[in-house]
């Protein structure tokens, strides 16, 4: 499917290029990844790491998960969401100046 904020006014969405950038990462070609989208490379290790963190927090009994850990894994989303838009605005400041 195609991004219709680029489709209609030629601009980028803020995640344009990630799942291009995930499977070029998932492949090894991390320069690749790179040139689809800056992020795309730490999004796959984020992912990986919610993988291995769910199963982790399945296995404990979510009730047994510390507060500590809770809230390192809701910062932790919180930057990937701002790099994510931090990205973006870099993005758009460069295209449209």
């Amino acid at each position: 499917m195609h991004c219709a904020l680029r489709h209609t006014f030629g601009v980028k969405c803020a995640l344009c290029g990630v799942t291009h950038s995930l499977c070029a990462t998932a492949r090894g070609d991390i320069a690749g990844a790179l040139k689809y989208h800056l992020l795309g490379p730490v999004l796959f290790g984020f992912i990986i790491f919610e993988i291995v963190y769910r199963m982790w927090a399945i296995a404990v009994s979510p009730k047994r998960v510390g507060w500590i850990i809770r809230k390192l894994h809701m910062g932790l989303i919180a930057l990937i969401v701002f790099a994510i838009f931090a990205n973006w605005v870099l993005y758009l400041g460069g295209r449209l100046l």
